[in-house]
């Protein structure tokens, strides 16, 4: 079972266990990522960043939770981060993805990996589930991409508005790209 708690023991509020059975991922294989990590916690491919973490009967994880304790017992194959910090990393990988395929890209370099429109689709997806599910409030994202927006110029205003319209209408749009036609002239 996989609780969340802080490193005082408390319950955690700002992080959540989702179960993670992707069957692909952008690096080819669980292998390459976890060769692209270098870490092992608990001897059963686990990658996990970050030095308070205890995991034991625990195999394929991928816990990325630098401030939080995380405690992985008997638990397989799941994605563990950080609430906030997923939250940023996704509305900033969106924009900016969303901004370079609106610019005629069809992969974009972004944070030293190579991003596609399905990089940008989970990143708008988890952040449609999370609010679905009360996990993260729609204003809560609104700041970050407002955040974000500041971070990266006026420039990425058109994908910073498109990525809140996929990730926090009430109703999920298919493929992220289908109201991005109407961006492009």
């Amino acid at each position: 079972m996989l609780e969340p708690r802080s490193a005082k023991g408390e319950h955690a509020s700002n992080l959540y266990c989702i179960p993670a059975d992707f069957g692909w991922n952008d690096l080819g294989s669980w292998a390459a990522l976890y060769e692209h990590r270098a870490s092992n916690h608990g001897g059963h491919n686990n990658v996990i960043q970050g030095a308070n973490s205890f995991v034991s009967d625990a195999d394929g994880n991928l816990i990325l939770a630098p401030k939080k304790f995380v405690a992985a017992i008997g638990v397989n194959n799941l994605v563990v981060v950080e609430t906030e910090d997923g939250v940023r990393l996704n509305v900033s990988v969106g924009i900016q993805y969303i901004a370079a395929w609106l610019a005629g890209t069809g992969a974009a370099a972004i944070n030293n990996l190579m991003e596609d429109a399905a990089t940008a689709e989970i990143s708008r997806s988890q952040i449609w589930q999370w609010v679905r599910h009360g996990r993260v409030e729609k204003g809560q994202v609104e700041e970050v991409a407002a955040d974000e927006l500041e971070k990266l110029g006026d420039a990425y205003r058109p994908a910073a508005e498109l990525f809140q319209q996929v990730a926090l209408d009430p109703e999920f749009v298919e493929f992220l790209t289908l109201p991005a036609y109407g961006y492009i002239d």
